[in-house]
């Protein structure tokens, strides 16, 4: 009654009150963040390791068992999963609920970080993630052009990639489908077995010749200077002409191997609309707004087009914002014709 008595008396009052709500009303909505999913943590931390050539038996061995063992002593967890699949380890761990997932994220990286000197020396390092629904592709571009592959690599790897990069917002970007440099040494079995050689022993002499490493100080007077051997290869021929040792005498790598300046095997191919192209997936950070982080990358793809060499053509594959503004307009529709019925029915 109050409020009624209040609007009658006060009519202009009240007005500007109710103008007053709608217009923060109207800047609020406009300022608002859109997107598909709320923010949510789930109570799950995954650790991946790579270990190049191994069979699920020695992954068991060698990485599932001593990586349960660190992570069931951090507080908070309650199950530990894992599987051991040709190559690769991969631990799912299940907080207790409550638990903060990021805090949980860090110590389980921490307890690995102390373990890991008793890990194979050729794995890659273990990656700790945490379970984000938010943190997905949200748009997928398609680089073709009248390059050779190779070429259209560097094209995206060089330029369009670290742009990219820079926009606010964005975890990552995936490539997919690139043709990369690789230098193959491909070995003889039989001279190998000749000069008394085996694979490790070509291997250890590659990584010992492969190395910059520090070589003291020089003083003079007041002045100090750092000395370093470089011994990385510059050339394909510098790593033809390393000498392996047998009990012969030394010989040359060229010997027993041909050294090919080569492209690394493609294990993923990427085609839009039928022709061989570079895929890139845009992964957005889980607190990034999925419409805006949209708008960003739309206007980057513009000002790449001006950069990249002519013939080069950057498109959008897919764009999930899409589905988010036509879901919001859906909303906005259905409410704008409610209310149009409301209005008719109050009016008969």
């Amino acid at each position: 009654m109050v409020l009624a008595d209040l609007s009658i008396k006060r009519p202009v009052m009240m007005t500007m009150v109710i103008f007053t709500f709608v217009v923060i009303g109207l800047f609020s909505l406009s300022r608002l963040g859109i997107d598909l999913f709320p923010e949510i943590d789930f109570p799950y931390v995954s650790v991946v390791t790579i270990y190049p050539g191994a069979g699920p038996e020695e992954i068991e061995t060698l990485l599932n068992e001593p990586l349960e063992e660190a992570i069931n002593s951090v507080s908070g967890v309650k199950t530990i999963y894992s599987t051991a699949q040709e190559g690769v380890s991969a631990v799912i761990v299940e907080l207790q609920l409550g638990q903060d997932v990021d805090i949980g994220a860090i110590d389980i990286k921490d307890k690995i970080d102390a373990i890991k000197y008793t890990l194979p020396d050729d794995i890659e390092d273990p990656l700790v993630q945490k379970f984000d629904m938010g943190a997905e592709a949200i748009i997928k571009l398609s680089i073709t052009g009248n390059l050779p592959l190779e070429d259209l690599y560097l094209v995206v790897d060089q330029q369009i990639k670290p742009e990219l990069q820079k926009i606010p917002g964005l975890a990552n970007v995936d490539v997919i489908g690139e043709k990369e440099r690789e230098i193959q040494v491909d070995l003889s079995s039989r001279l190998m077995a000749a000069y008394g050689i085996d694979a490790m022993q070509v291997v250890g002499t590659l990584m010992m010749e492969n190395l910059d490493i520090p070589a003291g100080r020089i003083t003079r007077g007041r002045s100090e200077y750092t000395l370093r051997v470089e011994g990385e290869f510059e050339t394909v021929n510098d790593i033809r002409s390393i000498n392996l040792q047998t009990e012969s005498g030394p010989i040359r790598l060229d010997a027993i191997a041909e050294v090919k300046d080569d492209f690394a095997e493609i294990r993923e191919v990427a085609r839009f609309n039928g022709v061989a192209s570079i895929g890139l997936n845009l992964v957005k950070r889980s607190d990034a707004n999925t419409v805006q982080l949209a708008d960003d990358i739309h206007a980057a793809v513009d000002r790449l087009e001006r950069m990249v060499p002519e013939g080069i053509k950057i498109e959008i594959a897919n764009d999930q914002s899409d589905f988010i503004r036509d879901s919001v307009s859906d909303v906005s529709g259905n409410l704008l014709r409610s209310e149009e019925h409301t209005s008719e029915l109050q009016s008969h």
